[in-house]
């Protein structure tokens, strides 16, 4: 029986240049502030967008429902634009 382990937080790896030159190049694996563009531009819009408490709720859920399901992003955006139709959040 084997036991996975961690990967280390700094892991170094090579390119191959078309000059068939090895050049080494060290990847930063550790999370932390800055590390993800696609949540710092999510929480850039979502700042931008929720003007009211029944937005920022809408918003909250919809996060949610995208880290804790496998539902496709689509079909988010798609509930999304049917909850405007309706004029809900629109006072």
């Amino acid at each position: 029986m084997s036991i996975a382990r961690a990967p280390a937080p700094m892991e170094s790896m090579e390119i191959r240049t078309p000059t068939t030159q090895v050049v080494p190049m060290i990847v930063d694996k550790t999370p932390g502030p800055g590390k993800d563009p696609i949540a710092a531009s999510a929480a850039l819009i979502a700042e931008a967008s929720d003007t009211q408490w029944v937005l920022t709720a809408i918003t909250a859920v919809i996060a949610w429902l995208s880290f804790k399901t496998k539902l496709h992003p689509l079909w988010l955006l798609a509930a999304g634009s049917l909850i405007g139709l309706t004029g809900f959040g629109q006072f």
